[in-house]
């Protein structure tokens, strides 16, 4: 029987949390996700805390709280650092690291700071090794590049999505 401070429970709560961010339920997807994160810190699970803390900080930008966004974002890159090279699963560690480091380029764009080309080529060159060429986040950051070149300040980088993605299980075959 599973315990509640199982780590497999918080794999389960960020599923739960992922549908609950998909139906723009932005106070119980948040809950759920800051639940699952208590969960993975207590088993010191860095995998764990650095995708929980992604998926917060794209809850806190879906709200408005870009300041707290960026918190929880930087959060995940830490602990997504530690997981690089010790993974057993090596090619998704390296894809949730790109994918956060895309999330962090782009609120970087939105509050004008001068190393959001950066942050956001560093995770192109990953997700495009990964994911291909043809892939929509992979378009997305390409897109997000070019408007921020031209404008690093500018504020609505695309009308038809937030830009930032939620990390649940990565299905790198599908893509």
């Amino acid at each position: 029987c599973l315990g509640h401070n199982d780590p497999t429970v918080s794999d389960s709560l960020i599923e739960i949390g992922i549908v609950l961010y998909n139906r723009n339920n932005n106070g119980g997807a948040l809950r759920i996700f800051k639940e699952a994160l208590d969960i993975y810190k207590d088993s010191s699970n860095s995998d764990g805390v650095g995708r929980a803390s992604n998926n917060i900080g794209c809850v806190y930008y879906k709200m408005g709280d870009i300041e707290s966004a960026l918190t929880y974002l930087q959060e995940a890159l830490i602990a997504q650092r530690m997981v690089l090279g010790v993974s057993k699963k090596a090619e998704n560690s390296l894809l949730n690291f790109a994918l956060t480091q895309s999330n962090v380029g782009y609120l970087k764009v939105k509050l004008g700071h001068l190393d959001a080309v950066a942050k956001l080529e560093e995770s192109l060159l990953v997700l495009e090794s990964v994911l291909g060429d043809e892939n929509l986040t992979v378009a997305s950051v390409r897109s997000n590049i070019a408007i921020a070149k031209h404008n690093p300040s500018l504020v609505p980088l695309r009308e038809d999505e937030d830009g930032l993605d939620a990390e649940g299980t990565v299905d790198t075959e599908s893509e």
